[in-house]
């Protein structure tokens, strides 16, 4: 694996893909920022979640409504795909731009996400 991500060196000629980044090192700090940005909001929109339904809240995602009352599975599922989202992210062709707006769309949806449980839960408080 090491090897696959440009991380060791193999003795032969270093040739990567076109546009491929070589080692980890090369991809973009937009990149890398998109990629934690996901997995942050991800993480947040559970936790955030998990505190409307336990002050009396619904799940509005159906996708997530029959697993949410799970202890780990909602933050375990949710996790792996912001992982593996962020993985392709990485290794995705650097003058493939359409990556970098669609995941940034992605990210912005969720700020969106995580606003809309902010303003739940301080309606919840001042209701309490």
């Amino acid at each position: 694996m090491l090897r696959t991500l440009g991380l060791v060196s193999t003795g032969e000629q270093d040739v990567a893909p076109v546009g491929r980044p070589r080692s980890l090192y090369e991809v973009p700090v937009s990149r890398w920022c998109l990629a934690i940005a996901l997995v942050v909001l991800n993480v947040l929109d559970v936790l955030m979640t998990k505190w409307i339904l336990a002050n009396g809240g619904e799940e509005a995602n159906p996708i997530m409504a029959s697993i949410i009352h799970d202890p780990a599975a909602p933050l375990l599922i949710k996790v792996s795909m912001a992982l593996l989202i962020g993985g392709l992210l990485m290794i995705s062709p650097m003058e493939r731009r359409f990556v970098d707006r669609a995941t940034f769309a992605v990210v912005l949806i969720y700020t969106g996400v995580i606003g809309w449980n902010i303003s739940v839960m301080v309606q919840a408080a001042q209701a309490s």
